[in-house]
């Protein structure tokens, strides 16, 4: 069967897509999306509704402003076929498949995305979503959420209500143009929509609606984290909720700064009403007395888990954007380094780097920048970058970039005056080895997890150190030296999947930092030319089966580049 075969398949009365082998779903899949994407089909066939599966392949598919980035209105950064750029609907309908596929029958996702928030009175955020609910359904907009209905019955496996805001010409005017609830089943291929204020009562309706039909209280998983205490082992006690959705009303000055009361009493939060259901869940079903406080029942649980599971494991697609933002973050540390003489201010670096990444289209920086001059090297997370930069000094940055919802989390240190003293080299030479060292253990035939690697740093480092000191320098006084981890799981966010144990065994695409550390404190103990030396080299590393990539070699990283880059400056 060719690819076109295929195609004619998916568009056939059956809307069917069958069994493929890999190299057939590779081939569907770029027919579809016009490039080199590769996924995880389910283990299930998925079958789409009369509604969705033609609109999934058709030309040209988005050809209003649907609230978010399009390729009707930015045709030159996403293509015709992608809901976000360099992801397809088609993709994210694979996301959902994947999770309805590891869940019960008759079982009930409930995932929400954020709101917009205020930094104050009147002044908002940006706005960023949340990155789950992002991965299932490439909504960019404020004040979403989704129940996810699992029914092997249908078409597609589950049903799929969405909750967003309504169109609304009057706020719409002011904040701009919404996705609305047409849109949402149109372009977010939803079974249905309504407005975020209905939530609780669709909610209700489809809770009561189960325990018609299972005779029972359907597992409900949410990325919504609910605790409520058990007394007695009889009934859970009522207990105040830190609220984690709220309906966020509008960025209008009609309405700024406030939370529109009737929306918030219609809304209330997903968070207290999950809870109300909760508390509605037979005594039996509730923990032991051997477990007198409980987050929730057996059948409320965390879908958190295995959306990580998913996002743990990056696919092709994925690599590729957190490419692209690899090579920007690369070009604005070199414009940094080209930017640094004394008498500049820390934060006049922070500036020319969120400048050049900005300038570069991506949408955000990955985090507050550490710029980290001198002795503030030795603080780990020092954001306030106010310092001078003074000649003789080194500089650690710590930055990264966020481009279409991939991050990326780079260090670098550098001398202010463009050139290593001795004493600078000797620890930085001795750092980067061992950051070499560390980036090739990154491979699945390795056998290695993060732990392992960090257990390997510290015993060389120790091993180093005490040839530089002339002296024994212990396991523990290297974990003082350097108090972080190796490394961290990355991908959407910069610490991504953080309930992924870093003693699992590293797999092929998985993408983890790598940023060993050398921190020497001005103690009597360490030489006086060695103290208040902080540097840390950090790049972003693709786990592969017996040779990793390096996602940030364009950012400098040996002495003789670095030098050579600052003897450029004006």
């Amino acid at each position: 069967m060719n690819d076109n075969k295929i195609l004619t398949n998916f568009n056939s009365s059956q809307q069917f897509l069958p069994y493929i082998d890999n190299l057939k779903r590779k081939l569907f899949l770029n027919k579809c999306t016009g490039r080199n994407t590769v996924i995880n089909l389910p283990k299930t066939p998925l079958v789409l509704s009369n509604s969705h599966s033609i609109s999934i392949v058709s030309k040209n598919e988005v050809k209003e402003n649907i609230g978010q980035i399009s390729s009707f209105t930015h045709p030159e950064l996403i293509k015709s076929l992608e809901i976000t750029p360099g992801v397809s609907s088609l993709q994210y309908e694979f996301h959902r498949a994947k999770l309805i596929e590891e869940i019960p029958n008759h079982s009930i996702v409930v995932i929400s995305g954020y709101g917009l928030r205020y930094m104050t009175k009147g002044i908002f955020y940006k706005f960023h979503q949340n990155t789950d609910f992002l991965y299932l359904t490439g909504f960019n907009q404020p004040d979403g959420a989704v129940i996810l209905e699992k029914d092997i019955s249908l078409p597609r496996k589950y049903k799929m209500t969405f909750f967003c805001l309504p169109k609304n010409k009057k706020l719409e005017r002011w904040d701009g143009p919404r996705c609305g609830l047409n849109n949402a089943i149109k372009y977010f291929k939803a079974d249905e929509a309504f407005p975020i204020n209905q939530f609780n009562k669709k909610l209700q309706e489809i809770v009561n609606k189960k325990l018609q039909t299972i005779k029972d209280f359907p597992t409900i998983y949410s990325n919504i984290f609910i605790k409520v205490n058990v007394v007695d082992s009889t009934l859970p006690e009522k207990q105040q909720i830190v609220d984690t959705f709220n309906y966020s009303s509008t960025a209008s000055t009609m309405s700024v700064g406030n939370t529109d009361p009737d929306a918030s009493d219609q809304m209330a939060t997903l968070s207290s009403y999950l809870r109300k259901i909760t508390l509605k869940i037979p005594k039996n079903r509730w923990p032991t007395e051997s477990s007198p406080y409980s987050r929730n029942p057996d059948v409320i649980k965390s879908i958190i888990p295995l959306i990580s599971n998913f996002r743990l494991i990056k696919s092709s697609y994925e690599i590729d954007l957190l490419k692209k933002v690899g090579d920007i973050t690369g070009e604005a540390f070199i414009e940094t380094f080209k930017g640094t003489k004394p008498g500049l201010y820390e934060n006049h670096l922070e500036a020319i780097f969120e400048f050049n990444v900005k300038y570069r289209n991506a949408q955000f920086l990955s985090y507050i920048p550490v710029v980290a001059s001198g002795k503030n090297s030795l603080f780990m997370h020092y954001v306030d970058n106010n310092c001078k930069l003074n000649d003789g000094d080194l500089i650690l940055m710590d930055a990264g970039a966020e481009l279409n919802h991939y991050v990326s989390d780079v260090t670098r240190t550098w001398p202010v005056n463009g050139t290593f003293s001795k004493p600078q080299r000797k620890i930085y030479q001795l750092l980067l080895d061992i950051q070499k060292m560390c980036i090739n253990m990154c491979t699945v035939k390795s056998g290695n997890t993060l732990n392992r690697i960090h257990q390997r740093f510290l015993d060389i480092l120790a091993k180093e150190l005490s040839k530089v000191f002339n002296r024994q320098v212990s396991w523990m006084e290297t974990n003082d030296i350097c108090p972080h981890h190796i490394g961290h799981y990355m991908g959407m966010d910069v610490h991504d999947t953080e309930d992924i144990s870093r003693s699992l065994p590293l797999k092929e695409g998985m993408v983890i930092t790598i940023e060993p550390g050398i921190y020497i404190p001005y103690d009597d103990r360490y030489p006086k030319e060695y103290q208040g030396i902080g540097i840390r080299i950090e790049d972003d590393i693709v786990v592969g089966s017996k040779k990793p990539i390096n996602l940030t070699k364009s950012v400098p990283k040996e002495i003789n580049e670095i030098e050579a880059i600052m003897a450029e400056r004006k």
